[in-house]
């Protein structure tokens, strides 16, 4: 079987990388969930996943949790996630070419 990866990157409303932020994959099919905290420029990466579709939470302390309600995944996939400070938040998925 094939695998993908989801990667991203949690932003500020200055563009700067939110470090710490707590990031959960479900896969909607199982229920399965996988974990992993942002680094300190906002990255983070899930490696070897089965195809299939996801859910893709992001949350810190300084800012509303954000939801990502239908990722779907296949060989390569990238996501892009960018969160903004208050209320407004900007979500952004890109397949990798």
């Amino acid at each position: 079987m094939t695998t993908g990866s989801v990667r991203g990157v949690v932003q500020g409303g200055s563009g700067s990388g939110v470090a710490e932020a707590f990031v959960t994959l479900t896969e909607r099919g199982s229920g399965a969930s996988r974990f992993a905290e942002t680094d300190p420029d906002g990255r983070f990466v899930f490696s070897l996943l089965p195809p299939g579709t996801y859910e893709l939470l992001a949350e810190q302390l300084r800012y509303r949790p954000v939801q990502r309600a239908s990722v779907t995944l296949t060989a390569g996939r990238e996501v892009d996630f960018s969160a903004s400070e208050g209320n407004n938040y900007h979500v952004f998925d890109r397949a990798r070419l």
